[in-house]
């Protein structure tokens, strides 16, 4: 995919139109008194924004410090929005061809449902379907959306640190390894379809080792196991001693029936322990869902609303209403779990009214049989035995529920095992490495031809902080390089990747955007002009007109020149016409 021209128009006309071609496109300042050694605010570098706004980045990129992302060039933003400032970029699948196969168009403005987000004229409506679909238009529909769109095109639009600063980890601060695992995976052409998957199994695991933990509170399995064989021994024990005791025979009937109301009463009670079980754990559950509320994650939330905020723009929502919203949601839960309760709750009177009912009919054949002359101790006997089927019921209704949850926790994470390992195995990372090795055989050629220097790239698999493997991709460092040699460690390797992508076949864009232009020596950006143009690549580069000035092969690169006189929007003029 090629730039081919960026058009950029207010209500009323034309403000800019920027015809691309392959190889270096250079926007120069030609400012004669400059305030700083990279130039004035004249735009230059404003162009390459314009660039990214169209890619899905938010407009304040337009109109915002770089330096200070606090501060706003209010008189930039005012005329933007007044003037309902559009920008529409073309792009090409190949340069050569006349047809356009993308049409960008974005514009400024201060109330969020008057936002465009068209692509080839049908307006998207916001951002978050805009870039969705630019995903499947550039890269092709994928079975899972990681890694996110903004997140693929970090190597090529290079204009803000992390990016100007780094060669692979180009993500926001947020980002961990595991997501970059995922961009270079799908970079390098063995994405990671299992990302999906996984996120909900470990989702569901969580919930039940919380579950299996909430059961587990006052016994664990192996005490309770313990417990059920010692209540087994009691009953078996008293079991024996009354059937050595003789009974007159007048009794017979009513002690059967004495006996059936035990078993009865020990059933009963096992339920009744099951009931009661189910809803102290719900009510743990309810309490501690109150103590996440009252102490949220700030962090955690602060990060989802900024990564949310990097991609769809200005949000209607404030962090403060999305913790409001996160509470809100907690709360749900909370009256989802809650609507359990009743049911339990008739169910535990209804066994309890059962077991008093036992209890009741039982005591009035106590009164029965008193007059036998073993009587008390019989009773006793009957009691104790009563307390011990109580107890095992228990028991043996906390193990069934115990064992029931280690099996699901112990299958959900064999399964999590499985799909994890999946990119861990030994035919994936020989597919893997294989890439690699190629692509390094033309990160080699670049970089030895631009820099006199050999770049090699290495994706080992190491392990996180919470043991987790990972692949590790980095660059293989065999010098402590400069400052200067880290830039074109990076360009070097964005032109490797674009060669190392049309060569496997794998969708990749064709253009780069870099803003750390300073550090480049002028005799090396011309050999990479060269370079480049001979492997069908743009770059996209801001510079100062006193630096190229003396170099004809530069010099014809320019695609637009900038002043203090002319600066990018022609502001004055535009506002007193």
């Amino acid at each position: 995919m090629f730039l081919k021209k960026l058009l950029i128009k207010s209500e009323k006309q034309v403000i800019r139109e920027i015809d691309f071609h392959l190889g270096l496109n250079l926007i120069v300042d030609r400012s004669v008194a400059l305030t700083t050694s990279t130039g004035n605010n004249v735009g230059k570098t404003t162009v390459l924004r314009l660039i990214d706004f169209c890619f899905g980045a938010n407009q304040s990129v337009v109109y915002r410090d770089p330096e200070d992302t606090s501060k706003i060039f209010k008189k930039v933003k005012d005329f933007l929005e007044n003037h309902k400032v559009t920008v529409k970029l073309f792009l090409a699948k190949d340069f050569d061809d006349d047809h356009i196969f993308l049409t960008l168009e974005k514009n400024f403005t201060a109330v969020k449902k008057d936002e465009k987000h068209l692509i080839n004229g049908k307006d998207l409506e916001t951002n978050m379907k805009y870039m969705k679909e630019l995903r499947k238009l550039i890269y092709g529909s994928t079975s899972s959306d990681n890694p996110s769109f903004r997140d693929l095109i970090t190597h090529n639009i290079r204009i803000e640190s992390p990016g100007t600063e780094n060669t692979l980890k180009v993500l926001n601060q947020y980002k961990t390894d595991i997501d970059y695992e995922t961009l270079h995976l799908f970079m390098f052409g063995c994405p990671n379809n299992v990302a999906d998957e996984k996120k909900k199994l470990s989702k569901d695991l969580a919930k039940e080792k919380n579950y299996l933990s909430k059961l587990q509170k006052n016994r664990k399995l192996d005490d309770l196991k313990r417990l059920r064989e010692s209540a087994l021994r009691d009953i078996a024990r008293l079991k024996k001693i009354k059937e050595d005791m003789v009974i007159n025979e007048d009794y017979k009937k009513d002690l059967d029936k004495a006996n059936q109301l035990k078993h009865k009463l020990s059933q009963c009670s096992q339920k009744y322990s099951n009931y009661i079980l189910k809803r102290d754990i719900i009510n743990d559950m309810i309490k501690d869902l109150k103590k996440e509320s009252d102490a949220v994650n700030v962090n955690e939330l602060k990060s989802i609303y900024e990564q949310a905020k990097a991609g769809v723009g200005k949000l209607s929502k404030t962090f403060e209403d999305l913790l409001q919203y996160h509470n809100k949601m907690i709360n749900e839960r909370i009256l989802n779990l809650k609507s359990d309760l009743p049911m339990l709750e008739d169910n535990i009177k209804k066994e309890l009214n059962r077991i008093n009912g036992y209890e009741v009919e039982l005591q009035k054949l106590n009164q029965v049989l008193k007059g036998a002359s073993s009587l008390d101790e019989y009773e006793k006997i009957i009691s104790n035995m009563s307390s011990a089927h109580e107890k095992l019921g228990e028991y043996n209704a906390l193990i069934s529920e115990i064992t029931k949850a280690s099996v699901r926790v112990n299958t959900l994470e064999k399964e999590l095992k499985e799909i994890g390992d999946k990119i861990y195995h030994e035919d994936f990372k020989a597919k893997l490495d294989k890439n690699i090795d190629y692509f390094n055989s033309f990160y080699e050629e670049v970089s030895s031809k631009l820099y006199s220097e050999k770049y090699l790239l290495s994706a080992p698999i190491e392990i996180t902080s919470k043991g987790k493997k990972y692949y590790d991709f980095k660059i293989i460092d065999t010098e402590n390089f400069s400052t200067g040699k880290k830039q074109g460690e990076s360009l070097c390797f964005d032109i490797a990747y674009t060669m190392f992508a049309d060569e496997i076949k794998l969708n990749t864009l064709h253009f780069l955007l870099n803003d750390k232009k300073e550090l480049l020596h002028i005799n090396q950006l011309a050999l990479v002009d060269q370079y480049i143009r001979e492997k069908n690549i743009q770059l996209i580069w801001s510079i100062l007109y006193d630096k190229i000035k003396s170099v004809p092969e530069l010099t014809n690169r320019i695609i637009l020149e900038l002043s203090e006189d002319d600066k990018l929007f022609r502001i004055e003029e535009l506002s007193n016409n």
